[in-house]
């Protein structure tokens, strides 16, 4: 089912829960400097599709259906990423606190559990 981008809003503002929730999300992506696409990180790099789909050796549609996905995997994240040159970070925040997590290369797995 369709509804209008009206009828969401006023759906959110009758909920007190979820306007909170909203409110949160809202708050969270101003806190942050920026929060980008993987298209959009990929523009500002000045970097085309084609020469970092050639970079990461797979074709310009798949690099395109990545980019597209709502849902990618962390290694996707981090191959796209560090084909541009970066190094992929994922933090937890709580109330302010910033936490950054090791994914997938856990660095003393002897302190597990």
């Amino acid at each position: 089912m369709t509804r209008k981008f009206d009828e969401l809003t006023e759906a959110i503002n009758r909920d007190p829960k979820r306007r909170a929730r909203v409110d949160r999300f809202k708050g969270a992506m101003r806190d942050e400097a920026l929060a980008y696409s993987l298209s959009e990180l990929r523009r500002s790099k000045d970097v085309t599709q084609v020469e970092l789909a050639d970079r990461l050796s797979v074709s310009q549609p798949s690099l395109s259906g990545i980019e597209n996905r709502s849902d990618p995997r962390f290694s996707t994240l981090r191959g796209i990423v560090e084909g541009l040159g970066g190094r992929l970070e994922v933090s937890a925040v709580f109330e302010g606190d910033r936490y950054l997590l090791a994914i997938g290369d856990d660095p003393d797995p002897a302190t597990d559990g």
